[in-house]
């Protein structure tokens, strides 16, 4: 009846103030007669053919002379008036007025389900947004259902209306009857589906969403869920279907330009994920956006999913870490996923600058693969300039010895002693000056061919003392030397303390690993710690709008 009263108001608001004004001070008799006229004069001018029979009965209903019916009517008369009004086109009556005739018609009958679902509707209207006002309209479609089971538009308020408060279990319910109902509501099936997805069941949410896509391909809600239940699933060649039939009908979206470019990435296909960001950058010239593959975006394996080793085995690391003829042997870090990052900040940085001078922002693009490559150093020069293939050297600097690592009383520790002054030094350090004379030693080159005769030598002189003896003496002669640490040794060294490199996190007594910077002005601060499992999901729920109450209800189902 209040589709009715509103359809009335909406096409002819002349009539539907006459029809408001005659049920409200008219005798019973009167009302089927000008109620029925405005209906049929509505649904003409809409284009409807007139249900004669439909318009008889509801005339013959609100005739009636039993009280309870006759106050529906009048209430209903009130309401039609008063959504006229709403629309500015006249001074009606409040909504006010409706809901005490239409609460005073269920207290009288309460069996008048159409009066609860009406007075369920008003309370919605007078007060948009509030609590405590849906969950007493809630209260009036869930007993309107219960007085009549199969009425449609009582179960789509009572399932609309558990839906907005996250009740999903009864939604589920509600949702399900509609859409066994009436199968051909894509609606109703929409809403089935997507509360099937907030309850996790996301086989069962995409089976209702196909069905709804399949029937309206424009119907973006339904492609939206099945993007997210894609998402989840890391289902990349469906969850890109569904981003590109978004973009096809909602062209402005940048928000789905964005994540198709993301998708696309993923897939490997940079041609089309750069199409995409180019798309975006036409509205706005100067962004900046970074791009990190495994093995570059465009050549001849650039769709392939990249690892860190592998990057570590393709970009010649691994042939060149460990001993000799031990075979290959991976560094203990994620190198090239480390760089990586820090290459593809590097880049945004700059294109920050440039675009100071420009205007125009770019896209930066690393790869894992180029990251590996670009930390080869000076070994890739060997190859580049004189076409050397570095080997394994172990813990001996390939091209400057004496540099590696020497027993001695209590462990071991390095020594780097690169150049002539340098080597002077060691020997001197050593009590060993007869080195300096030796000719097999005499120069880098003759050092390096005999590396392995020389270490054994000063091996041999370090092992008869302890490593923080030796760490003394050579540091005072002006020799690079320095322990070799486990993990737990590296954070008790004094050294390492006083950079502050293991650093509190503000409000815990946990400890993590600080910046590998210093600044001055604003030096960085871990200011929380790593956050626990859904310790934000309260925080990101009403960021998206939902109610204190609806958050609770999702609680209690142990949805979140």
């Amino acid at each position: 009846m209040l589709r009715i009263a509103v359809l009335i108001w909406k096409i002819d608001k002349g009539k539907a103030a006459i029809a408001g004004q005659s049920l409200k001070s008219g005798p019973p008799a009167s009302y089927h007669r000008i109620l029925g006229d405005a209906i049929g004069d509505a649904w003409t001018k809409a284009g409807v053919a007139v249900d004669v029979a439909r318009t008889e009965r509801l005339g013959r209903q609100l005739a009636t002379d039993t009280y309870p019916v006759f106050m529906m009517g009048r209430g209903l008369g009130y309401l039609t008036g008063a959504l006229s009004a709403m629309a500015g086109d006249n001074k009606g009556p409040d909504l006010k007025s409706a809901e005490h005739d239409l609460e005073r018609a269920v207290f009288l009958d309460p069996k008048l389900y159409e009066a609860q679902r009406l007075l369920g509707e008003l309370y919605l209207l007078e007060a948009p947004g509030d609590v405590k006002a849906a969950s007493r309209a809630a209260g009036k479609f869930n007993y309107a259902v219960d007085l009549a089971p199969e009425d449609i538009p009582s179960l789509r308020a009572a399932a609309t209306a558990m839906s907005a408060q996250a009740k999903w279990e009864p939604a589920l319910e509600l949702w399900s009857k509609l859409v066994r109902l009436r199968p051909w509501d894509l609606e109703a099936r929409y809403q089935l589906g997507a509360t099937y997805w907030q309850l996790g069941d996301g086989k069962k949410a995409e089976a209702q969403l196909d069905q709804v896509t399949a029937h309206a391909p424009d119907h973006l809600e339904a492609r939206r869920v099945l993007v997210l239940i894609h998402a989840s699933r890391s289902d990349t060649p469906k969850l890109v279907a569904e981003l590109e039939a978004i973009a096809i009908r909602a062209p402005d979206d940048l928000e789905v330009k964005s994540d198709l470019a993301t998708a696309y990435g993923a897939l490997g296909d940079w041609p089309k994920a750069i199409t995409q960001l180019e798309t975006i950058a036409k509205v706005n010239p100067r962004i900046v956006y970074g791009s990190i593959s495994g093995f570059g975006q465009t050549g001849p394996i650039a769709e392939r999913a990249g690892v860190d080793q592998i990057a570590q085995g393709m970009g010649g690391l691994m042939s060149i870490t460990g001993l000799p003829g031990q075979g290959p042997v991976r560094v203990g870090i994620p190198i090239a996923d480390l760089t990586g990052g820090l290459l593809c900040a590097m880049g945004i940085l700059t294109a920050l600058l440039e675009r100071d001078a420009s205007g125009k922002g770019q896209h930066v693009t690393t790869s894992l693969l180029q990251a590996q490559i670009f930390m080869l150093d000076f070994q890739a020069s060997r190859y580049l300039v004189k076409g050397e293939v570095a080997k394994q050297a172990g813990n001996n600097h390939p091209t400057s010895i004496p540099t590696g690592v020497f027993k001695t009383t209590d462990g071991h520790i390095n020594i780097a002693a690169a150049g002539g002054k340098i080597w002077e030094r060691t020997c001197q350090a050593l009590e060993a000056p007869e080195l300096i004379k030796r000719p097999e030693y005499a120069t880098a080159a003759e050092r390096s061919k005999n590396r392995d005769a020389l270490n054994a030598e000063i091996e041999a002189i370090t092992a008869k003392r302890s490593s923080a003896e030796w760490i003394d003496r050579f540091n005072k002669a002006g020799v690079p030397c320095g322990p070799i640490y486990s993990i737990d040794q590296v954070f008790a060294d004094p050294q390492v303390k006083h950079l502050g490199m293991a650093q509190p996190v503000k409000g815990s007594k946990l400890k993590l690993v600080g910046q590998g910077m210093s600044l001055s002005r604003t030096p960085s601060k871990l200011v929380a710690p790593p956050p626990a499992q859904g310790q934000h999901t309260v925080a990101v729920l009403k960021e998206f709008g939902y109610t204190p109450n609806q958050i609770a209800a999702l609680r209690a189902a142990n949805a979140i």
